[in-house]
């Protein structure tokens, strides 16, 4: 398996699965102190332990008892500004965490992790594509396994940068961890080149979510999302229904702005994803032959798009950051209670000293 890595690069997206698969199998080794019964090695600042947990979930293990790698190097290339690995225990228990399981690894198949961060952000985004295709076509070894995102990294299949992850051993799509409709939707012609799963930071701490203010919600007497969920009534409609009336001109200058009170703060175009993927929108769609086929233009798509410019441009009940619109900046907003809803990331949002509710995004019906 290790040849095979190091020959074409096996890109799981944002943060690599195959560490987490291995991982999971390494856990009952872990617990045992190691595979052979022995003490799984400490590295690094030992002075700080990890936080101790109530209940590790523990998937079943798959990988032969023989398969060790007689120590050889799997390098990981990292995006280096998400901090996606770990290097010593800090005592932050996601740090401490993602630490373990890498000693897990280690022992359990008798390998060494060498953990290399690049830089990776809009402005760096082609060079680090440049490092991964640069190295594939020299076979220097020099990275085993890329992280990255969905919107850039499908370009290097088409180069033939990546393998496919369907032909390498150990590696069960089935398994809860993996994103299915991510599997799904990103194969062509059966093959799978990108993967990621619910073990990865990033898509963790990277969810879109709605966040709710809860106090201000009962104030104007309305309906609570979450209860709308569980009765199937918590819709685009409902939520704009709900958001409809609430602005105010909370810094009296008499003209919207970012000290106003909104229904909804929607604070750059990212954030209207979300609700693109809650609605369904899908840019294409796999035919019979297992291709995709360029499905985004209908009138689902249109009349979504028209909800979204309502919102960002024509509402005044909602406060849009976008290009363009800096004057609607309400960043704050949402932290000092002045906005009902509000679009953010769980790593990202600062909760308001109100109680909060995250309902999810309201599906199209």
């Amino acid at each position: 398996m290790k040849n095979s890595l190091k020959t074409v690069i096996a890109s799981l997206l944002v943060f690599s699965m195959l560490l987490p698969l291995l991982a999971s199998c390494g856990e009952r080794a872990a617990e045992n102190g190691g595979d052979d019964g022995s003490p799984v090695p400490s590295q690094g600042n030992t002075d700080v332990q990890p936080a101790e947990t109530e209940e590790k979930r523990i998937y079943a293990d798959d990988i032969p008892d023989d398969a060790k790698f007689n120590g050889q190097s799997v390098k990981f290339m990292w995006w280096a500004e998400n901090r996606e690995f770990a290097e010593e225990y800090t005592g932050e228990v996601v740090n401490d965490a993602a630490y373990e399981r890498e000693l897990s690894v280690e022992s359990r198949l008798n390998v060494d992790i060498v953990n290399v961060g690049e830089s990776y952000t809009w402005d760096t985004k082609d060079l680090y594509l440049d490092k991964i295709r640069s190295s594939v076509m020299a076979n220097d070894g020099a990275y085993d396994v890329a992280s990255g995102q969905y919107a850039t990294m499908p370009g290097l299949v088409a180069d033939r940068v990546f393998t496919n992850l369907k032909d390498l051993p150990y590696l069960d799509f089935s398994k809860p961890y993996w994103v299915q409709q991510l599997i799904e939707e990103t194969s062509v012609n059966g093959k799978l080149f990108l993967a990621t799963g619910d073990l990865s930071k990033v898509t963790i701490n990277q969810v879109w979510c709605v966040m709710g203010n809860d106090t201000m919600r009962a104030n104007l007497g309305l309906d609570d999302p979450v209860d709308l969920g569980h009765e199937g009534t918590w819709t685009k409609d409902a939520m704009n229904t709900m958001l409809t009336g609430v602005y105010a001109d909370t810094d009296g200058d008499q003209a919207k702005s970012g000290g106003d009170t909104f229904g909804l703060v929607i604070a750059e175009a990212n954030c209207t994803y979300p609700f693109l993927n809650a609605w369904e929108i899908s840019y294409t769609t796999l035919n019979e032959e297992g291709y995709p086929e360029l499905t985004f233009y209908n009138d689902k798509t249109v009349a979504a798009w028209e909800q979204m410019m309502a919102w960002c441009f024509d509402s005044q009940d909602v406060a849009y950051g976008g290009e363009g619109y800096v004057y609607f900046n309400a960043g704050n907003a949402f932290v000092e209670g002045r906005t009902l809803f509000n679009i953010g990331q769980f790593a990202s949002v600062k909760a308001p000293p109100p109680p909060i509710w995250t309902p999810p995004q309201p599906p199209w019906r």
